[in-house]
């Protein structure tokens, strides 16, 4: 995180990005543009979203996540929980490429589920296809629905 993106952390709201915190107190008569792609200086990147506390964590898929409650980003470990991996799960390659992986990878949560659904389409081959269960991922599961 750059360091002129720091003092908008503390003004960003649940569900914001950062850059839309930044354009409130920036307002566009004050931007100066250059750079290489001739962007707006200081303005920060686009990807950078504030979490719910309330609500459910979106898909990791890049960019940054800010703390719902501190004013800070998540780290690895902590978006690999999020995403389902278990909280010991080693990753490998340099720390610059962890979030890439955790974005790219299958979540384990989903793939279980996926197997289920192959395995038991594989042991029951009399069963109509419309019998078969559609769990919703948005209740919390009951123990006995897992097995």
């Amino acid at each position: 995180m750059g360091e002129n993106e720091k003092p908008y952390l503390k003004h960003c709201k649940m569900g914001e990005s950062l850059r839309t915190t930044w354009e409130r107190y920036n307002p566009p008569k004050t931007w100066v543009r250059g750079g290489m792609r001739g962007g707006v200086k200081g303005r920060p990147q686009f990807m950078k979203w504030r979490l719910h506390v309330d609500k459910i964590c979106p898909v990791i898929a890049g960019g940054f996540y800010i703390h719902p409650k501190e004013d800070r980003l998540f780290g690895h470990k902590e978006l690999s929980y999020l995403s389902g991996f278990p909280i010991d799960y080693k990753w490998e390659g340099p720390p610059s490429s962890i979030g890439s992986q955790i974005a790219r990878g299958v979540m384990p949560p989903v793939a279980e589920y996926v197997a289920r659904l192959i395995k038991n389409s594989i042991v029951e081959k009399n069963k109509k296809s419309e019998d078969h269960q559609v769990i919703d991922f948005r209740k919390a599961p009951t123990q006995e629905s897992l097995l």
